[in-house]
This record gives C-alpha cells, sequence and structure tokens, in this order.
C-alpha cells in the first residue's frame, strides 16, 4: 500500500490529486494506528473492530475512490478533448488544400492571360498577316517583353512589306 501510495505522490498531474494523496496517507496512518492496536490488543472484540477500525478503514477506501474518480473524471475529459481533435487537425489542412487550389487558379489564369494569349494574337497575327495579307495589328496591353516582341514583329513585318513594294 505505502509503494503504491508513493508511486501516486510522485504522479501528481491533475489540480486537487495532492490533497486527495495526502488525505488518503493521513487516513491510512489513522487506520495503521488502531488496526495495530486493536491487533496487539489481549483480547480483540468485534465491537471494537466495528468501532474503531473499520470506521478507519472506510474512511481510506472512501479516500482512495475519491482519488480514483478524479483519476477518471480527467480521463473523461481528455478523451473528450482527443475525440474532437481529428476536427480539430483536419480544419488547417482543409484550409491549406482550398487555398492552394485557389493559388493555382489564380496563377494558371495569369500565366493566361499574361502569358499564353499574347503568344497567342501574336501567332495568329503573322499566320493572317502570311496566309491572308492582312494588316498585322496585334495590341499588348502590358509593357513587358511580349510588348517588345510584338513591337519586333510589326518592326519585320514592316521591313518586309517595304521590301516587297520596293521588289
Amino acid at each position: 500500500f505505502n509503494d503504491n501510495l508513493l508511486k501516486a505522490s510522485n504522479n501528481l498531474t491533475i489540480p486537487g490529486e495532492a490533497s486527495t494523496v495526502d488525505s488518503i496517507a493521513l487516513a491510512f496512518s489513522k487506520f495503521k494506528a488502531k488496526a495495530e492496536g486493536f491487533i496487539n490488543e489481549p483480547s480483540p472484540n468485534l465491537q471494537k473492530y466495528l468501532t474503531d477500525v473499520n470506521p478507519a478503514l472506510e474512511e481510506v477506501r472512501r479516500n482512495v475512490e475519491d482519488l480514483l474518480t478524479l483519476n477518471q473524471q480527467n480521463l473523461n475529459q481528455t478523451v473528450s478533448v482527443l475525440e474532437k481533435s481529428p476536427y480539430r487537425t483536419i480544419l488547417p489542412g482543409l484550409i491549406i488544400v482550398i487555398t492552394s487550389v485557389i493559388f493555382t487558379i489564380i496563377f494558371n489564369y495569369m500565366i493566361s492571360y499574361y502569358l499564353l494569349s499574347p503568344i497567342k494574337r501574336i501567332t495568329k497575327g503573322i499566320q493572317n498577316f502570311t496566309k491572308y495579307r492582312r494588316q498585322y495589328d496585334v495590341t499588348i496591353e502590358t509593357r513587358d517583353e511580349m510588348y517588345v516582341l510584338n513591337e519586333s514583329v510589326k518592326d519585320l513585318i514592316l521591313t518586309k512589306s517595304i521590301q516587297r513594294k520596293t521588289e
């Protein structure tokens, strides 16, 4: 009993557990003194056991049950938290996935709008010029490499047109 009580006193993790362990130790020392007195009597009788020893034993038992109840309540609270824990861990993951999808869509739109669409317009303008002799009139809204490429194509077509007219 003392070994287990020592283990319990070295493993105090719950508020109120220390006072419960102390009350068990105090009640056990009272019980031990009364039990030793009862055992050492020359003629122990049942009435003395029922009035002195048994109530002390019941107090020890009650305090031990209080400690077990306290620990069990804490375990129930821990189980309750752990049952909700998967939902708490899933939510940030879900937010990350949704955010990643949104950024992917925005990134694809920007690539399409600022890179692929101008390339397609320049390509179509060049094809219309070479196949159908239509005027090259592709405009690019941005002032980046696509704009420079479009201006270079315009200069090339203008140079080609001037060369054809002089020939």
